[in-house]
């Protein structure tokens, strides 16, 4: 798995998006695939939020998953996160993962 780690963001703003281009030569195909982004405390802890096609992320094929911009309402921490694809073939993969900061904010 790759490591990224997403860009900051502040509580409740808007996350303006970031691009993710897989290897050009992953022998699986995206038509009809779901991809999941999940974000945790750490890898053995509770789901704190779950983003997934079609509303959280767009995949564009043949190699690239956009997580779209959106508001961001995920409490301030720093978390860890992965992006996993759901095959139509049944296979599974995770590519990607990292940490991700949300920052507190003081205007509400």
């Amino acid at each position: 798995m790759q490591n990224y780690n997403l860009p900051a963001v502040n509580f409740d703003n808007t996350f303006e998006g970031v691009e993710f281009i897989l290897p050009s030569n992953a022998i699986y195909d995206l038509t009809h695939a779901v991809v999941k982004l999940q974000v945790r405390q750490n890898p053995s802890t509770q789901l704190i939020h779950e983003f997934s096609t079609p509303t959280h992320l767009l995949i564009t094929l043949p190699y690239t998953i956009t997580f779209l911009p959106q508001l961001i309402s995920i409490p301030a921490g720093t978390y860890k996160w992965d992006l996993k694809i759901f095959f139509q073939n049944g296979r599974e993969k995770t590519y990607i993962g990292g940490t991700w900061t949300i920052n507190p904010v003081i205007t509400r």
